[in-house]
């Protein structure tokens, strides 16, 4: 960084002792090494406050990926966050987790309520919002296999896709809008009650 100092100032020509013996005696050369050690010492602590502000929002994200919310909660989660979210709105007899440590996804789990001593194992309904194309291409999905898969459209608007080997999980694609969303259960369903869900789906906001 010194060294860089002295280029911007055009000091290279006359300063090439600087590092010898001789330059230590130098009237600038103790100047230059104070401002090059402040100048380093901004820096440090600038990217130690950067690191430790990633690392505490990244905590509370993990955090509240491994926590009970109530619906209220959850909303307000995802409005703070600015996170772009879909949901199946609120069912009394579930309580809520989201883990949304991707910008790009957020990820809701329904659980029963009374159930997450369980490590999270029971969920009803986990409803993953990738905000556009580019966010699904980028990840791998499990919830359709290549086989017995059919699309279904559900309006000029909406479209789905199942596995009919499964039945455990629906992805929805719009025609107006960038999201796709899929809802996955962790027991087969019939095609009406899946229907069912997609047009229950709404953004968080």
């Amino acid at each position: 960084m010194l060294a860089i100092f002295r280029w911007s100032l055009g000091l290279f020509r006359k300063e090439r002792e600087l590092f010898s013996n001789y330059s230590r005696a130098h009237p600038h050369f103790f100047w230059y090494l104070g401002i090059d050690a402040l100048l380093s010492v901004g820096i440090v602590l600038g990217g130690f406050a950067l690191y430790t502000q990633r690392t505490s929002d990244t905590h509370e994200r993990s955090h509240l990926g491994s926590a009970t919310l109530t619906s209220e909660a959850l909303i307000k989660h995802v409005i703070d966050e600015d996170t772009d979210a879909y949901w199946l709105g609120s069912i009394s007899t579930a309580e809520y987790s989201i883990n949304n440590l991707q910008t790009d996804i957020a990820d809701i789990f329904y659980r029963p309520k009374g159930s997450f001593g369980d490590g999270g194992k029971q969920f009803l309904y986990e409803v993953k919002t990738y905000k556009n194309q580019k966010a699904w291409d980028g990840r791998t999905h499990t919830l359709l296999a290549t086989a017995n898969t059919e699309t279904i459209a559900i309006s000029n608007a909406v479209t789905i896709r199942i596995n009919r080997g499964s039945m455990k999980g629906v992805i929805v694609t719009f025609t107006d809008r960038p999201e796709i969303i899929g809802i996955a259960y962790p027991t087969p369903q019939s095609l009406e009650a899946m229907i069912k869900n997609v047009e229950s789906l709404e953004p968080i906001q």
